[in-house]
């Protein structure tokens, strides 16, 4: 994964209904990453998740890596989100970055 700084995590998230709904979720994934349904300067990665020994949990994340972007769901993160409400029980969130880590790591870098 490549370095991320200052940057937006929108989180869309779903407990699949049934496990046999994993290849909707992989079809979903592949429009995204096809960049189809991209918005410019919103979304500038997305990466799948699987949990962990629970194959009915799936998350897409969308790393955003501008700061003055607003702090909300895109376009695209709702989207996702309308197409698994039909797939299982779904969980919508952004989140931001703590700056504090970035300016510790800085501080200890100068140090060096």
């Amino acid at each position: 994964m490549e370095n991320r700084t200052n940057c937006w995590i929108e989180i869309v998230s779903v407990r699949l209904f049934k496990i046999g709904h994993r290849e909707m979720i992989r079809d979903i994934f592949r429009e995204v990453s096809a960049g189809s349904a991209l918005v410019p300067d919103d979304a500038v990665a997305a990466e799948l998740y699987v949990k962990n020994h629970v194959e009915t949990d799936w998350s897409i994340y969308l790393y955003r890596n501008r700061l003055d972007a607003p702090p909300s769901k895109t376009r695209l993160g709702l989207t996702i989100a309308e197409a698994f409400c039909s797939l299982g029980l779904v969980n919508h969130s952004v989140w931001r970055m703590d700056l504090m880590k970035k300016e510790t790591y800085h501080e200890e870098k100068e140090r060096n």
